[in-house]
């Protein structure tokens, strides 16, 4: 499974990249492809270091078409791999699949207001170690958007997805936890304001939340989780760009779960940067890392976990 998705992906991207060129000289289609690797590094209080908790390998971007600029496709796989000490290990290592298209609409009603829906369907498939299907889910998901132009240097926009995970090919451990659920991402509130070409603030409010579906032993099984995302973007030359960003929890703690047991609660607040240099017109390299200090992770029985995480990312951006 996981080879054809990969060779899928690798075929997918080494094509578009042969044809990027054809496409600005004859074709109307317009677009990104973004291969991305990222490292998710977690270090916990009072334990001896372990591997890496997870690889991520990822392609995703936009295709457009100029005759119909009010749409566009969207697409992303991804493979990540559990608690490994090197990229492509898998030998040992959970694995999880993920094949996530999609389709925007947005059309300018007015000269300041942009109104615009995207539907997506997000598969994902997880395995163990030895190979067997740990879960197969579905996610269905429909978000309407806004953008408000106030200024020509300001605007207020967001984003609301509402979603409903529909799992299958349970094994019975799994089937105990793992039911289907209604949810909704606000995936950003908020404004940006841009000093001049390259440079801007943005500040968003952004929440998800889930609640499965009832069973007599998980009553009331919820959670939701809630920050601040501001985003400052310097740009320092002609070709290159750093922005700095947070992501602060609020409103309390969040809830991972939330049942008859009581509650696990989490408290964790994400700092970072992403540094950007262009190539050319048709290229742009993207790292970035970013830190959760001292998350906190207190159980249903009040016990309590502390523990750091790391992130390390790196992309490649073309554009045609």
């Amino acid at each position: 499974m996981k080879k054809i998705i990969f060779v899928f992906a690798a075929l997918f991207a080494f094509c578009s990249l042969l044809y990027a060129e054809d496409v600005k000289k004859e074709s109307k289609w317009t677009g990104r492809i973004i291969p991305r690797v990222e490292v998710e590094d977690t270090h916990s209080y009072g334990e001896e270091d372990a591997p890496p908790q997870l690889w991520i390998k990822k392609v995703n971007g936009i295709l457009k078409h100029k005759d119909y600029s009010n749409w566009t496709f969207i697409y992303e796989i991804r493979e990540a791999e559990w608690g490994t000490d090197y990229l492509f290990d898998e030998v040992n290592s959970k694995q999880m699949y993920r094949v996530y298209p999609g389709i925007q609409y947005s059309r300018k009603f007015t000269d300041k207001l942009t109104l615009g829906v995207t539907v997506r369907d997000r598969w994902q498939y997880q395995e163990t170690a030895k190979g067997k299907t740990d879960f197969k889910v579905n996610s269905y998901r429909i978000a309407p958007k806004f953008v408000y132009q106030i200024t020509d240097k300001l605007d207020f926009h967001g984003e609301v997805y509402f979603m409903k995970d529909i799992f299958y090919d349970r094994n019975p451990e799994k089937s105990k936890i793992q039911r289907n659920s209604t949810g909704y991402e606000i995936t950003g509130v908020g404004f940006t304001y841009r000093f001049s070409p390259g440079m801007y603030f943005m500040a968003d409010y952004w929440e998800e939340g889930w609640e499965k579906e009832h069973r007599s032993k998980y009553d009331g099984d919820k959670m939701r989780h809630q920050q601040i995302r501001p985003r400052l973007a310097l740009k320092l030359n002609e070709k290159d760009t750093l922005e700095l960003y947070g992501r602060i929890q609020i409103l309390g703690d969040q809830v991972t779960r939330d049942d008859k047991k009581g509650k696990i609660e989490v408290k964790r607040n994400r700092y970072g940067f992403d540094f950007i240099h262009k190539i050319d017109e048709s290229f742009t390299v993207n790292v970035g890392f970013a830190v959760e200090p001292e998350i906190r992770e207190k159980t249903y029985e009040g016990n309590v976990k502390k523990r750091d995480w790391y992130y390390y990312t790196g992309r490649l951006v073309y554009k045609f």
